[in-house]
């Protein structure tokens, strides 16, 4: 088998999955020899999972299999290909996919045997030359066993044999309660097992959001919290996964303007650069223009500028600020400016911190606006849009972009922000 990519971790031999936030919440990927159970509620991501982590291993050139007891072969190829790394599933020679049903049908007639199962894992891995076993829906295929017990002592043989082989084995189950840490009909399991994944969902404010969280992780360091989890093109992503450090930042003497002759008086000289400036008001109260004004500025001087706005569409913000004799189509089409719109309420707020950092590490901007800040709370609750402003704030500032956010006050309160 394939060793690469393996680190050790306090005598805890890792293999990296090639999941970028899953690696850094692990501290270096999953073990190198032996089973991990991910278990969630139903439609939470555990399949996705598994295929993403065997996709990332052909990418780096190793194989793997996966057996599924509860889908077909030709299903989970389907479901692959709505994501970016799907085809490699197809195209692969060293990507086993195994419809494993007729093993369930088998231990439903009395007739399974793990040693049997075992075989054919072993076969089909030094087929594929492969490091990653990944067996989806264990859960289904252990569930007509006799006593819970019977079934426990089946996953403690694979995971024996994991261990003895070297293959990083991941396990995935369903379960239905809250806060469980074992899959429906394993009861006792999470004694049994060194590495356990938790994947769940909630509903905030009639929006689903998921969650992910390494619920156990011997002998090893790992991060303990409960981390928002996003499912998009490219599989699962931890967006707050990789800890932010703050570095130490030099404190800018120098000052730019802020496109406002006047207001740049009474601040002596304009903002301090690499600082973070909010304006608050209510609607109506010129928030957008002075950040127009600001980004206009910061491209008459040769900079770029990104203009991020959650209430208008671009053009009507070039359209408006043009009635004041602010020009932004003009660096618009020198390349200086950027305009993006996004809809608040169209994503969860995770997504729009990702969608941002993607533009800032794109864009590289020297200036930013972000109008307004506080339309975050629509896309979720105030917890989680505090979080996510936290965070970019720290990258702007750790990146030393100058930043202006506008916030709508409170209608009962002028003097208090909403954000």
């Amino acid at each position: 088998m394939n060793n690469t990519d393996t680190t050790a971790d306090h005598g805890v031999v890792k293999r990296a999955t090639g999941i970028h936030h899953l690696d850094t919440a692990t501290h270096g990927g999953l073990p190198a020899g032996g089973a991990t159970l991910v278990i969630g509620q139903p439609g939470c991501g555990k399949t996705i999972l598994g295929l993403q982590i065997l996709a990332s291993a052909l990418a780096r050139g190793e194989g793997g299999l996966f057996m599924s007891f509860e889908e077909s072969r030709e299903q989970i190829l389907r479901n692959a290909d709505a994501f970016r790394w799907g085809p490699r599933l197809r195209e692969s020679s060293r990507c086993e996919i195994i419809d494993g049903q007729s093993m369930r049908g088998a231990e439903f007639s009395g007739a399974f045997d793990i040693e049997g199962l075992l075989a054919v894992l072993d076969h089909c891995a030094r087929r594929a030359e492969g490091s990653w076993i990944i067996l989806d829906g264990i859960d289904q295929l252990l569930r007509r066993q006799p006593d819970s017990q019977s079934a426990i002592d089946q996953i403690v043989q694979l995971n024996d044999w994991s261990i003895e082989q070297g293959y990083s084995l991941v396990l995935t189950g369903k379960h239905t309660g809250n806060d469980s840490l074992q899959p429906d009909h394993l009861t006792g399991i999470e004694f049994m097992l060194n590495t356990i994944l938790v994947l769940s969902s909630v509903l905030v404010d009639k929006r689903l959001n998921r969650r992910f969280r390494i619920a156990k992780y011997r002998g090893t360091r790992h991060n303990p919290n409960e981390l928002a989890m996003l499912i998009d093109d490219t599989g699962i992503q931890l967006p707050y996964a990789v800890p932010f450090v703050a570095e130490s930042v030099p404190a800018a003497g120098e000052r730019i303007s802020t496109g406002i002759e006047r207001l740049d008086r009474i601040l002596e000289g304009g903002v301090y650069r690499g600082s973070i400036t909010l304006i608050s008001g209510q609607p109506g109260t010129s928030k957008t223009t002075l950040g127009a004004a600001f980004v206009a500025a910061a491209a008459q001087r040769g900079e770029r500028a990104l203009l991020l706005s959650f209430d208008e569409f671009a053009r009507q913000i070039v359209r408006n600020v043009a009635t004041l004799d602010i020009d932004l189509q003009t660096p618009i089409d020198s390349g200086h400016l950027k305009v993006v719109a996004r809809a608040s309420w169209d994503s969860l707020v995770e997504e729009h911190y990702m969608a941002v950092l993607a533009l800032l590490d794109d864009f590289q901007p020297d200036c930013l606006v972000i109008d307004p800040a506080s339309a975050l709370l629509k896309s979720s609750g105030a917890e989680n849009a505090f979080l996510a402003l936290e965070r970019l704030l720290a990258e702007t500032r750790t990146r030393g972009i100058t930043t202006m956010l506008t916030s709508l006050s409170e209608a009962d309160d002028p003097f208090g922000e909403s954000s």
